[in-house]
Parts: structure tokens; sequence; C-alpha cells
């Protein structure tokens, strides 16, 4: 996955109402992260969340 559709889906990510907003807080901080260009810690905090159940 490129960084382009790391972000378009973190951000329809953010739109759902079946996420808890600790894990949407998590998801725009790994935004920030990534709009930053820290990709390295972005990364890392994303590898470490859990699954998103569908």
């Amino acid at each position: 996955m490129n960084v382009e559709e790391w972000v378009k889906a973190i951000k329809e990510d953010l739109e759902r109402e079946d996420l808890p907003e600790s894990y949407k807080k998590v998801l725009k901080e790994v935004l920030r992260l990534i709009e930053s260009g820290d990709l390295d810690t972005a990364k890392e905090i994303a590898i470490n969340l859990p699954p998103i159940l569908e």
C-alpha cells in the first residue's frame, strides 16, 4: 500500500461510526505523522493497532 492509499484508507476509517473514539484518536495521530513525513513512526503505531473486524 502506498502513502496515498494509506491516507485514503485512514480517512475512510475515520468516517466509520462503528469505531470507538479512542481508535479514531490513534488513527488521527497516525495521519498527522504521515502528513508530517514521519512514516516510520506512523507505521510502527499502525502495526500495533488491533485489527478492525468488518
